[in-house]
């Protein structure tokens, strides 16, 4: 009987050889910092789903004492690389002229998405990108509106049925 040899052709893979920094990474440290931002008022989540090889990272505004409202503010589509990443701005800005067509290299039966409001090519134009959203007046508003609806339900007692 002939002995079957096992190969290994994988490369080493250390936990050193992975990038530190990157989109999800990114939106989960900012998810992070909105207690600290909104006196607890608010909080960050991030949610992660795949669907035909592609993957969505969203990151949501939680107003826990508005029955755990969740705003979608930024939703981060890509493939399996890091890059090319795609943005798309819920806060309400209309980014249609400087929209960008969604590509994926080597995906061959990827969804058809709308265009997004930004393209990033690497980590600095995907920091750029959350930069520009989270500090613009349009999610100011909302952070404004969730937090005054919250502190107004600070002090109501839960009725408990």
């Amino acid at each position: 009987m002939a002995t079957i040899s096992t190969k290994d052709f994988w490369q080493d893979f250390t936990i050193e050889a992975v990038p530190a920094e990157t989109p999800v990474g990114l939106l989960v440290s900012q998810a992070n910092m909105l207690p600290q931002k909104t006196s607890s008022l608010l909080k960050g989540e991030v949610s992660t789903y795949t669907e035909q090889n592609i993957i969505y990272n969203t990151f949501y505004i939680v107003a826990p004492r508005l029955d755990h409202y969740r705003y979608a503010l930024i939703q981060v589509v890509s493939g399996p690389a890091l890059y090319p990443v795609y943005v798309y701005d819920r806060s309400g800005v209309d980014y249609t002229p400087h929209s960008v067509t969604v590509k994926f290299p080597n995906i061959t039966a990827a969804p058809k998405l709308p265009k997004a409001s930004f393209a990033a090519r690497d980590y600095e134009d995907f920091e750029k990108a959350v930069k520009a959203i989270l500090s613009s007046e349009e999610t100011a508003g909302i952070i404004r509106s969730l937090m005054s609806q919250s502190k107004a339900l600070q002090s109501v007692p839960t009725v408990l049925t």
